[in-house]
């Protein structure tokens, strides 16, 4: 009976990360998502609004794409993703999953990236109202995933969850390789 208990212990925890891995890993094209609501951030004039996007748009960079909940800020250094947005040469798409925001946030949410886009006009900012890419992508709820697409359109290398110095570190090596 301990034993069986023992292998079922095992058993549960080599496959209770595989739940909630990603759908892709480094060497796999991105599963293509369109976005109808929300959208990506283009400026016009003074203003910020938002137009369909698909992920199929996405070129060489880094994708940072996260739940729209304070927790998820606190996966990433911001120096860290400063430091990425500052690099030259380097796209950036800043993906955020409104549909994991809590209740009532969705207007703070749209005003916090109109601002950052105003702020920051390179980054590539998208809402995603329905958490369609988080779904299709398959990726934690109330986390974030940094993604290096490399300039063969595949995933160079893909971090999910909390982003410590050694995360950085391949990160950045990935960047390099671009």
């Amino acid at each position: 009976m301990k034993a069986k208990l023992l292998s079922l212990a095992a058993i549960m925890a080599m496959t209770s990360g595989l739940a909630s891995a990603a759908s892709f890993s480094a060497g796999d094209a991105l599963p293509v998502t369109a976005i109808d609501a929300g959208g990506i951030a283009v400026i016009k004039g003074d203003d910020v609004e938002f137009k369909a996007w698909s992920t199929s748009d996405i070129m060489p960079g880094v994708v940072f794409a996260q739940a729209a909940r304070p927790e998820a800020n606190e996966l990433i250094s911001p120096e860290f993703k400063a430091k990425i947005e500052g690099m030259k040469n380097i796209k950036v798409y800043s993906i955020v999953n409104a549909d994991d925001a809590p209740f009532g946030a969705g207007m703070f949410i749209e005003g916090a990236i109109k601002e950052g886009k105003l702020a920051k006009p390179v980054v590539e900012a998208i809402i995603d109202e329905d958490g369609e890419i988080f779904e299709n992508w398959e990726l934690e709820e109330s986390s974030l995933a940094v993604i290096v697409m490399g300039a063969d359109g595949k995933v160079a290398y893909v971090s999910e969850g909390k982003v410590g110095s050694s995360e950085e570190a391949k990160i950045l090596e990935a960047i390099s390789a671009l």
